[in-house]
C-alpha cells in the first residue's frame, strides 16, 4: 500500500489481530456448535492466552483509529485510500496465515493430535470466516478512513463567513409613517370613517 493516508501499516495490523481473534471465536462456533465440547477442546488446546490477545487487539485498535485520524488531519492534500480489495487481501493474508499457524502451534505445544483441525473441519471453516471478516475490516478501515478525511477538512475549511451562507434580513424604515397605517391604534386598530 501506498503513503499519504492509506489505510496501512498500524490499521491494518490492528484490524488483522481484531479479525483474527473474532475469526477465531466464530470459526471455532461453527465447526464445534456443541458447547461442552468446543470448552474442552479450547482448555485442551492451550488457548489460555486469548484474552490477553483481545486486550492486545483493542489497545491497538484505539492506536489504529488514532493514527488514521492524525494521518488525516496531517495532511494538506485529499487523502489517497487504497482500494477495498487491496487492504481485504492483505488482512486476508495476515489473517489467514496467523489462524493456521496459530492452530497448528496449539496443537503442536499441547500435544493433542493435528488431525483434529480436519476431521472437525476447523481449519477450512477458519480460513472462510477469517477471509470474511477480512473483507469487513477492510471496509470499515475505507469507512475511517473517508470519515478522518472529512474530518480534516472541516478543520482546514477556512473559518469566515462568505457571502452566500448570509441570511438577508428585511430592515424597517423607520423615515415617518406608512401610508396604509395613518390612524391606526396598535397594530389593529379600527377601520377609519
Amino acid at each position: 500500500m501506498h503513503e499519504h493516508g492509506r489505510t496501512e501499516g498500524l490499521p491494518v495490523f490492528a484490524s488483522a489481530v481484531l479479525g483474527l481473534v473474532a475469526g477465531h471465536a466464530i470459526a471455532y462456533l461453527i465447526a464445534i456448535p456443541d458447547a461442552h465440547r468446543r470448552a474442552a477442546v479450547l482448555q485442551n488446546t492451550g488457548h489460555a492466552y486469548l484474552p490477553i490477545l483481545v486486550e492486545i487487539g483493542l489497545i491497538l485498535a484505539v492506536a489504529g483509529a488514532a493514527s488514521i485520524v492524525m494521518r488525516a488531519l496531517g495532511s494538506r492534500a485529499r487523502l489517497h485510500e487504497g482500494s477495498v480489495a487491496e487492504t481485504a487481501v492483505a488482512l486476508g493474508a495476515l489473517q489467514v496465515g496467523a489462524f493456521v499457524v496459530l492452530e497448528v502451534v496449539e496443537r503442536l505445544v499441547t500435544h493433542m493430535p493435528l488431525h483434529e483441525l480436519v476431521s472437525d473441519h476447523l481449519l477450512a471453516v477458519g480460513v472462510l470466516v477469517q477471509l470474511g471478516v477480512a473483507v469487513v475490516g477492510a471496509l470499515v478501515l475505507r469507512a475511517m478512513a473517508r470519515t478522518a478525511a472529512r474530518l480534516a477538512s472541516v478543520f482546514a475549511a477556512p473559518r469566515t463567513l462568505r457571502p452566500a451562507g448570509l441570511i438577508p434580513l428585511p430592515v424597517a424604515r423607520m423615515l415617518g409613517p406608512s401610508p396604509m397605517l395613518i390612524g391606526a391604534v396598535g397594530v389593529r386598530g379600527p377601520p377609519l370613517p
